[in-house]
């Protein structure tokens, strides 16, 4: 049994594939994308926490989409989860909340749709899984909040999960050694790499992945600067292993 985190799925919500770039024409694409890329990512006995705006759909068509996804699915309400009225789609999750906190492998967790600046056990390790924040300014703005916050010693461990962020499909945990982890700390302050796929990489000592990711990845315009992409020559993915390997070759080179 594993366990994942999303947000903001928006099912059904055309305009979002404009305001996400996400790379498709219509709903119905994107729909389906979403919905092969999840039941092939999680078994039935996986456990998968979504943060918040599930659909745009009415309950009986989110209904219809909510009974083919696998896995024991745990709702964080978000600000567009108007479906939980509807008892057929309350009864899709094992439970439902406004927040939580969760353990991990004894690593504590904050779940909310929305971000918070300042969060339960901050100074003591906590992690803070968040959606809401698509990708606009708005974002921007969060991203120079969480590194000032680390320039200045707070620790701000707070990841947003929204699958709109630039990821790819499943990523699992990678622990980085002291190497590695100093050159990806470089591209976060010198190439603005989105946090979210920085923590791709920096896993925290967890055990928890990150879930599906539908957009381009943007936070590859950084790697790709030193000519390295994350796709074979076949169109597949390259591990995240595989990636971190070419990065810290290129980096001894230009160092």
């Amino acid at each position: 049994m594993n366990t994942y985190f999303i947000s903001d799925l928006h099912f059904g919500h055309y305009n979002i594939i404009r305001f996400d770039n996400r790379p498709f024409k219509t709903v119905e694409e994107m729909d389906n994308t979403l919905i092969v890329n999840w039941n092939d990512t999680i078994n039935d006995d996986d456990i998968v926490y979504i943060l918040g705006d599930i659909s745009w759909y009415n309950p009986e068509q989110t209904y219809n989409i909510l009974k083919q996804l696998k896995g024991k699915k745990i709702l964080i309400k978000g600000n567009h989860d108007n479906i939980v009225k509807d008892k057929r789609c309350r009864e899709q999750f094992i439970t439902i909340k406004d927040y939580d906190e969760i353990y991990l492998n004894n690593q504590l967790i904050i779940l909310s749709h929305y971000p918070i600046m300042y969060w339960k056990n901050q100074w003591h390790g906590t992690i803070h899984l968040y959606g809401h924040i698509h990708v606009t300014r708005d974002y921007d703005h969060l991203l120079d909040y969480i590194q000032n916050e680390h320039k200045i010693g707070n620790p701000c461990k707070m990841y947003n999960v929204g699958c709109m962020m630039p990821r790819q499909k499943l990523i699992n945990t990678y622990h980085c050694n002291k190497h590695e982890q100093r050159i990806l700390d470089d591209y976060i302050k010198n190439n603005r790499i989105n946090h979210s796929y920085y923590h791709l990489y920096n896993s925290d000592k967890t055990n928890f992945a990150l879930m599906i990711g539908i957009g381009f990845n943007s936070a590859c315009v950084a790697l790709n600067k030193l000519g390295i992409t994350i796709k074979n020559a076949d169109n597949t993915y390259k591990s995240i292993g595989e990636v971190i390997q070419e990065a810290s070759i290129k980096w001894k080179e230009l160092t």
